[in-house]
């Protein structure tokens, strides 16, 4: 990354990186890169790969068709690992924290619903659909001593809106 800070500095008239998306790894950077390259006293950043030279239209059109692969392949795999948790979810399997109203079952892997915390998701919608804000919610929770999920006394209001957003 050094080399990369030295070039956005000014301390190099030209950049060889035969990786480009080691420095600039979204299309968006790349762009920014551009306009570092045009507002700085630069010669050029060059980019290298197999007979592409960015310092031609042609290399910089090479560049950009990687650069929007590079991007759509990221973004393919964020899509599918989302999905894959939706699936997960869905299938009522643990994927990262266990929710607010269910607990691991003895499996390790499957969820199962919290009679108490149930009780108290249905308070929360109860509250919510009654007209009371997020805040108003937190701290009725918090005067009834019920615990987060986390064993903590205080509720906030992001943690009631997550909790809604999960539910609904």
């Amino acid at each position: 990354m050094g080399g990369f800070l030295g070039f956005k500095t000014g301390k190099f008239s030209k950049v060889f990186q035969h990786n480009v998306a080691k420095y600039v790894p979204h299309v968006k950077a790349k762009s920014s890169l551009d306009k570092s390259v045009s507002t700085v006293n630069f010669a050029s950043a060059v980019f290298l790969a197999p007979k592409n030279d960015t310092r031609t239209a042609a290399g910089r059109l090479v560049l950009n068709v990687l650069m929007s692969v590079a991007q759509w392949e990221r973004e393919t795999i964020g899509e599918r690992t989302k999905d894959a948790l939706q699936h997960k979810i869905r299938n009522g399997e643990r994927c990262g924290k266990v929710r607010f109203g269910f607990r691991l079952a003895d499996d390790g892997v499957a969820l199962i619903e919290d009679p108490a915390e149930q009780g108290v998701l249905q308070t929360i919608r109860r509250l919510k659909a009654a007209g009371q804000s997020l805040r108003e919610i937190a701290a009725e929770l918090t005067r009834r001593g019920i615990l987060t999920k986390e064993g903590n006394r205080t509720w906030k209001h992001t943690t009631v809106a997550r909790i809604l957003q999960r539910t609904v």
